[in-house]
């Protein structure tokens, strides 16, 4: 029996782990009330209502993210309330999966806030990323359910697992790649495959079934925005066995960026951890060779992706909800020798360094972009651009934007307005009932009419802007004090169509 874990130890951690989350929310509200680009998608989205799917994504994070905005507001504050519980359930759920495997309090959390020591975890998803984020929510939470199943054996946590499973289906597709390698290195230990795979596990199967099915039968019938990102992967090409060869060495060398500097801290400071593991008979020994099946068979899977797929990009982030679990491994391999009280603080001391480095440094970027010259979307002036588009008149309408950026800063200011983008929502259904018409486009090339890409949105609306004479506007960046963000807008009456 697995040790109980030290209620002193656990609420520290809990306490430090809310602080920091916490931090990154105040950070981003206080920094700008502008989007990014993954947040702009959704206000977009939030337009078209709950939906069985929205485009090459899962619907997911927009049912999550559409909760939030009906009962904070659309605004800035609901989309980081979710991301950043989300991040929470990240640290919090592979603790709890930790220390039901681990007897030792502290590599319990070590395995957790490791992550931090990950640029993929630590930087990348505190800057744009949503459903990412949500798929590694599910990861851990998905974890901990099979781990509970293991231990435990209760009809209930059967169930949750399959919910969880199709769950994490809906939040992003490569979840397949997690829960399949996790399913087979459960039936290929004997221990694990008699307590999981008996007849609950058609518990497993039904509820899986009855959170995915509506989606299944939704991507039937809408092929083509599902495969619409398709051409991320860069699959097939004339040479075929020379690009096959590359995705290979990109594999090799986004997993050894992902885990290189996290590998060369734990050799500082636990070095035993790479040496022979002698434990092989205990309950430990069995999560060990589970783990270590499940990186092989996501390795497989993968390789076998590129060989027979011509699949021949993979990009580091699309490896964290497998490597997300080396910390847990290597701390299993070390969890039988424990280290001095000194080494444990020092390493504890290294993490809390890197996550208040990390939380200024993430956001530090933005008042420091004029100094680099270049400006991150948070810099731009939506606020000020807005109360101006006011003042000259428009209050309500139809909005044409250039691009998601655009169009979804200006919804936050115009709530009751339609916003579309040559970029997404071209499928809504527009009445005529707007008095008012805007269209905006970033003024970089110097061409008034005819904004690049929304021609299709003009034909549409039967709108024509050749003979219009559109408004400059320009504001500086947010903490600039010499650089301007230039738009060109026009204002149209309906009957002026």
């Amino acid at each position: 029996m697995l040790r109980a874990f030290s209620s002193g130890k656990k609420n520290t951690f809990l306490l430090l782990l809310i602080v920091y989350i916490l931090s990154h929310l105040v950070f981003r509200i206080c920094i700008s009330d502008s989007l990014e680009k993954d947040e702009s998608e959704l206000i977009l989205q939030f337009q078209e209502g709950f939906k069985l799917g929205y485009g090459a994504q899962p619907p997911l994070y927009n049912w999550l993210q559409f909760s939030f905005f009906n009962i904070f507001g659309l605004n800035v504050f609901s989309l980081v309330f979710l991301k950043n519980s989300l991040l929470f359930t990240i640290y919090y759920f592979l603790f709890k999966a930790s220390s039901i495997v681990l007897e030792n309090d502290y590599y319990a959390i070590f395995s957790s806030i490791s992550l931090m020591l990950i640029y993929n975890f630590s930087w990348v998803m505190h800057k744009d990323l949503t459903h990412s984020v949500l798929l590694m929510a599910l990861c851990s939470v998905s974890l901990y359910l099979f781990f509970k199943v293991f231990t435990e054996n209760s009809k209930k946590y059967y169930i949750l697992f399959g919910v969880f499973l199709g769950l994490g289906i809906l939040s992003k597709y490569n979840y397949l790649l997690f829960a399949l390698s996790l399913l087979i290195s459960g039936v290929m230990i004997k221990n694990i495959r008699r307590r999981i795979f008996n007849k609950n596990a058609l518990l497993i199967l039904l509820f899986f079934l009855l959170v995915v099915s509506p989606h299944i039968f939704w991507c039937l019938g809408n092929t083509n925005s599902l495969f619409s990102d398709l051409g991320d992967f860069k699959i097939g090409d004339s040479q075929k066995y020379a690009f096959r060869f590359s995705g290979i060495l990109l594999f090799l060398r986004n997993t050894f960026y992902f885990l290189g500097p996290l590998l060369f801290i734990y050799a500082f400071f636990f070095r035993k951890g790479f040496g022979k593991y002698t434990n092989k008979l205990s309950a430990k020994g069995d999560y060990k060779h589970l783990l270590e099946v499940f990186f092989v068979s996501a390795g497989l899977i993968i390789l076998a992706a590129i060989l027979f797929f011509d699949v021949r990009y993979i990009k580091e982030r699309w490896l964290q909800p497998i490597l997300f679990l080396a910390p847990l491994y290597f701390f299993l391999r070390l969890d039988s020798k424990p280290s001095s009280r000194k080494v444990k603080i020092v390493f504890t001391s290294l993490i809390g360094l890197c996550a208040i480095g990390t939380l200024f440094s993430v956001w530090a970027r933005i008042p420091m972009a004029s100094i680099r010259g270049r400006y991150n979307r948070l810099n731009y002036p939506f606020s000020n651009l807005s109360q101006s588009i006011k003042d000259e008149g428009f209050s309500q309408g139809l909005i044409l934007a250039e691009d998601n950026i655009i169009g979804a800063n200006l919804k936050l200011a115009f709530n009751d307005s339609l916003v579309l983008s040559p970029l997404l929502n071209n499928q809504i259904v527009a009445d005529n009932s707007f008095n008012k018409i805007l269209v905006i486009w970033e003024d970089e090339s110097g061409n008034n009419f005819e904004p690049n890409g929304m021609g299709e949105l003009f034909s549409r609306f039967n709108i024509s802007v050749r003979e219009k004479t559109p408004i400059d506007k320009k504001f500086l960046y947010k903490y600039s004090k010499s650089d301007y963000y230039k738009v060109k807008i026009l204002i149209l009456e309906r009957n002026e169509v």
